[in-house]
């Protein structure tokens, strides 16, 4: 199982440099009807969702090779949602914050063509919201749906996965587990489309102490499954994942601190 499983992770990491800056480009613009773009970041995202959780419940229906393969797989997907919107961000069409709407709701953005020139024209018909978050949503390059959903579906596959280690194993503290939930539905508060705490956020962006925070998530998961497979069965390695869990707590608080205003509301009523 185990030699399976590094083959796997060698050959996609042989085959993930080949996925240059301008095929991922010629990827995420493959359009078809309806604004449909199966490359596009948040469908990446979303398939890295799928895969990563379609993984895990074939890991507890005793099926650990493909599973934790199908992971892996998962994985890599959202490494590349990343990589192609950050290829795709100078892209022929304008982000959707810049999108005007005519009388009739017909979507319009300034498109760049190859010779320079400029052009406001019409990319697609939104009559209600949903039909705009579908053009967000196929938008091949960064955008402000984008920058919620990779980090939602980031923390819900990582907290669901901890929740079983937790819950239904006694590989993980419980109370920790609760613990790690609470920052990480907190972070997601202060997201679009969460209104009500946006005057305290000081920044919204990924900083390194939570990209470290999602990191060490993960390694915890995998010293879990190592500990659940048996890999590994000294007893110094059985307490991994609980003080690795640890650090994440510690790191996952202070994301949540250094990303607040604290002077913010003290600010708008001296100015009122």
């Amino acid at each position: 199982m185990v030699k399976i499983i590094l083959l796997t992770i060698v050959v996609v990491l042989f085959i993930a440099p080949l996925f240059s800056t301008n095929f991922l480009q010629f990827l995420g613009c493959i359009k078809y009807k309806s604004c449909f773009r199966p490359f596009a970041p948040n469908w990446l995202t979303l398939y890295s969702f799928i895969l990563t959780i379609f993984g895990f419940s074939l890991y507890l229906a005793s099926n650990p090779v493909w599973g934790l393969i199908i992971g892996f797989y998962g994985a890599m997907l959202d490494y590349f949602d990343g990589r192609m919107a950050r290829a795709l961000k100078h892209t022929l069409l304008a982000s959707p914050k810049k999108w005007d709407t005519d009388i009739a709701m017909q979507i319009f953005a300034d498109v760049r063509f190859p010779n320079g020139k400029v052009e406001n024209v019409r990319i697609g018909i939104s009559r209600t919201i949903f039909s705009k978050w579908w053009i967000e949503f196929n938008f091949p390059g960064t955008t402000d749906l984008g920058k919620v959903f990779d980090p939602f579906a980031d923390k819900l596959k990582a907290l669901s996965i901890l929740v079983y280690f937790g819950f239904w194993t006694d590989i993980l503290n419980s109370w920790l587990v609760i613990i790690i939930v609470a920052p990480e539905v907190f972070g997601t508060l202060l997201r679009r489309p969460f209104r009500f705490l946006q005057k305290y956020v000081k920044q919204s962006k990924a900083s390194w102490v939570g990209k470290t925070k999602a990191m060490l998530q993960w390694v915890t998961i995998i010293c879990c499954i190592t500990v659940d497979l048996g890999l590994e069965n000294k007893e110094y390695w059985a307490i991994l994942p609980n003080f690795i869990l640890s650090l994440t707590i510690i790191f996952a608080i202070y994301s949540i601190l250094s990303r607040l205003n604290w002077y913010k509301k003290e600010q708008l009523d001296t100015v009122k």
